[in-house]
């Protein structure tokens, strides 16, 4: 027999469950509203009552004893004191309070003791907590030149059942942030995108953590950034403009396929080879230092001793003042400045005499014995190829197509990938390489910052161990 039970046979007996209640069974009918209630889902910490309606009718009934037993959890307790009389006609309420100090759901079972009889009642609710995902767990902003900005997505999903707060993100490294209005609220099976952006003030690797405060009953949400750093990222993220070489192996501006070491000087005022000199070899810069160019009027910009300010010497079969005459009056029927007696190998082609450019196409432009040399033509560097025949960078004789990739951050087999199939390429994707710790770079769910995941027998977060 239960408790209230007893209680209930101890009153009607004149032996009272304390020692200031009356007793004695009375005629009269109790009613108790709502014989059952759910209080939904609520945060951990919640604290609430919910009422019970109880109706007598034909006279007045007084509660004798209320007994909240909890069957599941420890939540529910009785609010009310004193026990109230329910005058007859009206109504009366008892007050039961619920109390969620721990995730999980909570049931119990109120009997309520009067002079009527004994009604039985249950409640229950449970305690929520918030959960959430938040990813990658990896955020390489590969190569952004210092006093530019790059903005990458964090990405926060609430996989609870209670809102999810997002009430702030904190950076250990002022290079990072976020420009979002904090705090946010992230619904249940809802996801929300933070936008965060690397701004460095110099060139050189940096790296920070982003932590998330995700409120009182949850973890915080943690990503690793990093940006510039040619020691961890995949070879492929540091060259922008996919002409074969990183920011990382000395291209000066990856932003520009035309620009890149080795690469054919232009008159355009840019540096196009990476060597830190500007047009040089070109009409527009004074190879021989007399302080004319081709574009001022110097007709041979291979010889200090010819250009527009020089002293004809008549002796010699050139051109030296490069005013169109050679010494006393002598024929130089091309008007390239120089006639057969001074070098000239093909009197006939004014583009074609001693210091000339050499061009791709099949001629000695520079009358020095070598057809093409230092043209896409004529393979510079001795591999076999030429960079009309694919080789992208003709300076360097370990490059060409089919070469071997070598982890230096230079496209060797000429392929417009750099690195790949090395220690220093990410050839799973996962944001690691071999170098930066991937102890497996073919599976993309194994790197440093993956979750290590018990009795699979993999070493998921490479710390050589397999246990969780």
């Amino acid at each position: 027999m239960s408790r209230p039970a007893l209680c209930l046979l101890a009153l009607l007996g004149a032996a009272g469950c304390s020692s200031d209640v009356a007793v004695g069974k009375i005629e009269a009918e109790v009613s108790v509203t709502p014989g059952f209630t759910d209080l939904g889902v609520h945060p951990v910490g919640t604290a609430l009552d919910t009422a019970l309606t109880l109706t007598a009718q034909d006279a007045d009934v007084k509660v004798l004893a209320v007994d909240v037993y909890n069957a599941e959890g420890e939540a529910f307790s009785l609010a009310t004191d004193p026990l109230p009389t329910i005058p007859n006609g009206g109504t009366a309420e008892l007050l039961i309070g619920w109390e969620a100090t721990e995730p999980g759901r909570s049931w119990t079972q109120v009997t309520i003791v009067h002079q009527a009889g004994e009604h039985v009642v249950e409640l229950r609710g449970e305690a929520g907590q918030p959960a959430a995902r938040v990813y990658p767990p990896l955020v390489d902003f590969g190569r952004v030149p210092a006093g530019d900005s790059a903005s990458e997505l964090v990405t926060v999903e609430n996989i609870g059942q209670l809102d999810l707060p997002i009430d702030a993100a904190t950076f250990d490294n002022t290079a990072f942030s976020t420009a979002e209005a904090l705090p946010l609220s992230v619904a249940p099976g809802e996801s929300l995108d933070l936008v965060v952006t690397f701004s460095p003030a110099d060139d050189d690797a940096a790296s920070a953590t982003v932590v998330l405060d995700l409120g009182d009953w949850i973890d915080p949400g943690s990503v690793a950034l990093r940006g510039n750093d040619c020691s961890a990222g995949g070879g492929g993220s540091f060259d922008a403009d996919g002409d074969g070489f990183s920011w990382c192996a000395s291209d000066c501006d990856d932003d520009r396929d035309d620009v890149s070491p080795g690469a054919a000087e232009v008159c355009d005022g840019v540096d196009n080879d990476c060597d830190g000199v500007t047009n040089e070899g070109t009409e527009c810069f004074d190879d021989d230092g007399d302080g004319a160019t081709e574009a001022d009027g110097d007709c041979n910009d291979a010889d200090s001793a010819v250009g527009p300010d020089a002293t004809e010497d008549y002796s010699n079969g050139v051109d030296d003042d490069c005013d169109g005459v050679v010494d006393h009056g002598q024929t130089d029927s091309d008007g390239d400045g120089y006639i057969e007696a001074a070098g000239d190998c093909n009197e006939g082609n004014g583009d074609i005499f001693p210091g000339a450019p050499e061009l791709p196409n099949g001629l000695d432009d520079d009358c020095d014995g070598v057809v093409d040399e230092g043209t896409t033509a004529y393979d510079d560097d001795g591999d076999g190829f030429t960079e009309v025949g694919g080789d992208c960078d003709d300076s360097a004789p370990g490059v060409y197509p089919g070469a071997t990739e070598t982890a230096d951050w230079i496209d060797q087999d000429c392929d417009g990938t750099v690195d790949e199939g090395t220690a220093a390429y990410d050839d799973d994707g996962d944001g690691f390489t071999e170098n930066g710790g991937d102890c497996d770079d073919t599976d993309s769910a194994v790197s440093p910052a993956a979750t290590e995941i018990a009795s699979n027998g993999v070493d998921d977060d490479c710390d050589v161990s397999t246990a969780d």
